[in-house]
């Protein structure tokens, strides 16, 4: 996997794949700020929407699995109103890459996330490498392409 240390997810100019995620009344704990469930919904959200660039040049059979997350909560955010996620592909290896997550609101951010996936055969329901044409897409997304 390749070097992605001077990354800095806390910088929104560190992404280019965006999603906007409206806050739930639901997404409240009884302390009246955004549980911290919610990010990890949030983070899900862009990571789906991240991953399914890369699986539409991927045979049917070709999917991904989480294998890790890590979050890292800096600031606090209340209802109503609306963030943004950006997702950035941070290494590829052999059978799994990682990725990068940011939640935003106005200008602050209010946590990271940091994820594992590996890339999953749904035939044989084990891990696989990817097909060339997805490593090329994740390639040129990686190189800023």
């Amino acid at each position: 996997m390749s070097d992605d240390n001077a990354i800095d997810l806390t910088d929104a100019g560190a992404f280019r794949h965006w999603e906007r995620v409206t806050i739930s009344y639901s997404d409240q704990d009884p302390m009246g700020h955004v549980n911290n469930g919610a990010y990890g919904v949030w983070f899900e959200v862009a990571r789906v929407g991240l991953i399914e660039r890369y699986l539409d040049a991927a045979p049917d059979w070709l999917d991904t699995v989480l294998a890790r997350v890590t979050i890292n909560y800096l600031n606090e955010t209340r209802f109503p109103g609306e963030v943004r996620v950006g997702a950035r592909l941070l290494s590829i290896g052999n059978r799994s890459f990682r990725s990068g997550y940011a939640i935003f609101r106005d200008e602050a951010c209010l946590a990271t996330a940091d994820c594992i996936n590996v890339f999953f055969d749904m035939r044989s329901r084990s891990s696989t490498v990817p097909t060339d044409a997805v490593r090329q897409v994740m390639e040129r997304d990686l190189a800023g392409d």
